[in-house]
Order: C-alpha cells, then structure tokens, then sequence
C-alpha cells in the first residue's frame, strides 16, 4: 500500500483501508462509510449472496444482524 500510494490506517495488529471491495488481502479490514441506513441495507442486499453474516447494533431490513463480540460463536442453528 505504502508503494501503491493507497491510504491506510494501522494499530500494528491490522491494515484498515476504505475499500469497497468484499475480499481483502491478509490483515487488511476494508471500510466504507454510508450516508445512512437506508444505503447500507441497499448496499448489503445488492451482495446478499456473497455476504456470509452481518455484525452490528443497528436493525437492517430483512437482516438477521450478529452481536458485537459474538461473530466467532456460532450456534447449532448457525449453520
């Protein structure tokens, strides 16, 4: 990223970089912002088939959302 002139954050454990992009390198988080909820849910439901789960506090349209700490937990009824 440094050669590629790309922005980037680190807390010397991960690379957060504003992406769009689903897929990310090895210890790089991509972020995006949203103009509000209505464009996240738009967002989401355009990638619903690649989109595994969704972490949050919010209440998203036709989303079941995981908790924050609890995406590394699943349960039986997970799968």
């Amino acid at each position: 990223m440094i050669l590629n002139g790309e922005k980037y954050m680190s807390n010397e454990v991960i690379l957060l970089k504003e992406d769009t992009a689903l897929a990310s390198r090895i210890a790089t988080l991509h972020f995006e912002y949203y103009a509000d909820k209505d464009q996240l849910a738009v967002k989401l439901h355009e990638h619903r088939d690649a989109i595994q789960c969704v972490v949050g506090a919010i209440e998203i349209s036709d989303w079941n959302l995981v908790p924050f700490g609890e995406a590394q937990r699943p349960g039986l009824m997970d799968y």
